[in-house]
């Protein structure tokens, strides 16, 4: 008999560009210490699960039929990561390489405020915050600068333990993407504390901003909306927070050997590319 574990089943609904724009649903599924997506949507290419109990992260891709597993760096020892990082140096030493030196910095502010408004959602206390998300770069006399303002609702930890017992907050990472160009290096700052909580409801107005050498200023603006339609207790089979039978362990970074293939395959391509170019030439 199959084992099932008691876990809560999460439906949202958001929508990026404005209230005209199509609405997307999707679904998360949190059982404890584990949680994935929802598994209804059979056209799925990659998904992770995340798995706490095991400090790891399981990336699934469905179409090769393989899958990954990344470490929790913050749930690591200091000697798991150092062996971590070694594992890929030859890797990330060779794309380090094509980089070159850092052009500058880029300046990353994050504040959070939790506001004393509070409503009822889902059974639960729900408290809205406001967060602000600024940066700011320079690349030669081109200052660029971006900001996202967000006004979220997050459920009161405690409450929601209690009314939904298969939800666990530290299934929640807070974080966010921020992309370097040409090596920048990053100065991240955070201010006021960082919500714990079960995120419900948001609404996110981010605005990019470009003064261009000429005084020229071009400013784009991005709007992003998430609501939860649906928050249910339910009893989850254990194997669908597991890679799926038959798949295969695929290595996070390629060996030596299986770099020495590519390179060896790609300069193959190379010179056949330039022998049919020379022949083709002799013929005309």
């Amino acid at each position: 008999m199959e084992r099932s574990i008691q876990g809560v089943r999460m439906v949202t609904e958001s929508v990026e560009g404005g209230a005209n724009a199509p609405a997307r649903q999707s679904t998360v599924l949190f059982a404890g210490d584990r949680s994935r997506p929802g598994v209804e949507d059979p056209a799925r290419s990659a998904y992770s699960i995340q798995r706490l109990d095991l400090r790891k992260t399981f990336r699934v891709f469905v179409q090769e039929q393989r899958y990954q597993e990344i470490p929790l760096f913050d749930l690591l020892t200091e000697e798991e990561k150092n062996a971590f990082v070694k594992s890929g140096r030859h890797w990330t030493a060779r794309h380090a390489a094509r980089q070159g030196p850092a052009s500058g910095e880029v300046r990353i502010v994050v504040e959070y405020e939790k506001t004393p408004q509070m409503e009822t959602m889902f059974g639960c206390e729900a408290y809205k915050w406001l967060i602000v998300q600024r940066q700011e770069r320079r690349q030669g006399e081109t200052v660029s600068s971006a900001e996202s303002r967000c006004e979220a609702w997050y459920l009161d930890v405690d409450e929601s333990m209690k009314r939904y017992p298969g939800f666990s907050p530290r299934l929640i990472r807070n974080g966010f993407c921020f992309v370097t160009v040409n090596g920048e290096v990053p100065v991240l700052e955070k201010r006021g504390e960082v919500p714990r909580g079960l995120c419900v409801q948001s609404s996110t107005t981010s605005t990019n901003r470009t003064e261009m050498p000429t005084g020229e200023v071009r400013e784009q603006v991005h709007v992003r909306s998430l609501k939860t339609l649906l928050l249910s207790e339910e009893r989850f089979s254990e194997s669908i927070f597991e890679p799926p039978a038959g798949f295969r362990k695929m290595p996070v970074y390629p060996s030596r050997l299986s770099m020495a293939r590519l390179d060896a395959a790609r300069n193959l391509k190379m010179l056949g590319s330039r022998l049919g170019s020379a022949l083709f030439r002799a013929k005309t």
